[in-house]
């Protein structure tokens, strides 16, 4: 049954949770600097219905926002962002707008990417397809995607309202360090003997990833799961597992499969990356990132710099 779990088919990768909408809004809460109104619209969205509407009445000409949960990026990449938007227009807003909240290593705010989005002169009431390429400033580590309204200055308190669907946000395709086949084996830190990586390359450019680690008792703690790469960034939703005995004793059906996290990998050159990992909010764990070095390969694949 795990191996079901973890070998689902491969969709296109997508740094962000939930940006289709289908069934909610999870994923997405309201800013905090705003006082607006975040809900999930059942009956309306751009290539299927569901999708995230953000409304605000007060109307100062400024943008009113939700943010997604922060993602593990790359300072100095390229990434790229399209959606869908539209406007209401029965409604006080000018445009749909997003814009990027770059977070250091603490996930303190250190800036903005610049806002893209609709134009005021874009017919309402139609969906609009928004695309945009950012580059993440230095010592930038993790990244927020944020979905707004900019308000009208009328000072009416009538809504400005705008929606949107089907956002992807992923590295850009630039030049960098290939994920190859060779870069299967193990992976640690030196100096942190005792934890490592375990990385198998796959076919259609999947790969699986095994974190060996400790929970916060000290306990042993696979946390493992596959996902795409984009020929740069290995990026794959984790699993803990809890339940079944030791042969023979296991039961499948016993096994019960948590959803940790997320695992991000990149590669440097053909012996070192960059590890990050971001737990799911609220099961106790920090995100963090370590340098990795290789510790062992596979006999007959070879790496080039």
């Amino acid at each position: 049954m795990l191996l079901a779990l973890l070998f689902q088919p491969a969709v296109a990768q997508n740094l962000v949770t939930n940006g289709t909408f289908d069934s909610d809004i999870s994923g997405w809460e309201p800013d905090s600097s705003n006082d607006n109104e975040v809900t999930w619209v059942g009956d309306d969205g751009s290539t299927a219905p569901g999708s995230l509407q953000v409304s605000d009445n007060f109307n100062n000409g400024g943008v009113s926002t939700t943010a997604h949960a922060p993602v593990p990026i790359q300072a100095g990449e390229t990434y790229s962002i399209t959606a869908a938007a539209k406007v209401i227009g029965a409604s006080e807003a000018r445009a749909a707008t997003l814009v990027i909240r770059w977070l250091d290593e603490n996930q303190w705010a250190t800036g903005f990417s610049n806002y893209a989005g609709t134009s005021p002169d874009d017919p309402t009431d139609q969906w609009h397809d928004i695309e945009g390429q950012f580059t993440a400033p230095e010592d930038t580590h993790f990244a927020q995607v944020m979905l707004g309204v900019e308000t009208s200055d009328s000072g009416s308190q009538n809504d400005s309202i705008a929606r949107w669907d089907d956002v992807r946000f992923s590295l850009a395709d630039n030049e960098g360090f290939s994920v190859l086949a060779a870069h299967t084996g193990m992976w640690y830190l030196p100096g942190q003997s005792g934890h490592g990586v375990s990385v198998e390359i796959l076919d259609g450019n999947r790969a699986l990833i095994i974190w060996y680690t400790y929970d916060k008792d000290g306990n042993q703690m696979w946390v493992l799961g596959t996902g795409e790469h984009d020929g740069l960034v290995i990026s794959v939703d984790a699993l803990v597992t809890a339940g079944a005995k030791f042969p023979p004793d296991f039961e499948e059906e016993d096994v019960e499969a948590t959803l940790w996290g997320q695992l991000i990998l990149s590669f440097s050159g053909c012996d070192e990356g960059l590890f990050k990992w971001v737990p799911v909010e609220g099961n106790g764990f920090a995100a963090g990132e370590i340098p990795v070095f290789r510790l062992t390969g596979i006999q007959g694949l070879s790496c080039v710099e």
